[in-house]
């Protein structure tokens, strides 16, 4: 699953969007945030994992995946090493893990 803040990380990364190899499901954002959210893609909650998980920082993307993973999935993938170790740090449910750790796990 990806929302659409992933989507647009993606497009800006090496990767130049989703690799076609990943078969993907696209999911509302969890928390609609000021000039993040997109009419129609984000939903309003508490907003708890993305002001723990934000912090003092500017990684307000970053918040977004992690609140939006953390009420939708059990597993989120990244090779981010801060955000991973924030999500694990803060989210409720969902763990992160690197894309090695995914697949021997």
């Amino acid at each position: 699953m990806v929302s659409p803040i992933i989507v647009g990380e993606l497009k800006e990364s090496h990767f130049q969007g989703i690799p076609k190899f990943f078969p993907i499901t696209c999911i509302t954002e969890a928390v609609a945030i000021a000039d993040y959210a997109i009419a129609g893609l984000a939903r309003t909650s508490n907003g708890d994992i993305y002001n723990s998980h934000r912090g003092d920082s500017k990684k307000s993307k970053d918040a977004i995946i992690a609140e939006t993973a953390d009420s939708d999935c059990d597993i989120f993938v990244s090779e981010d090493n801060r955000c991973r170790s924030r999500m694990n740090k803060h989210a409720d449910k969902c763990k992160a893990f690197d894309y090695t750790q995914f697949k021997s796990s």
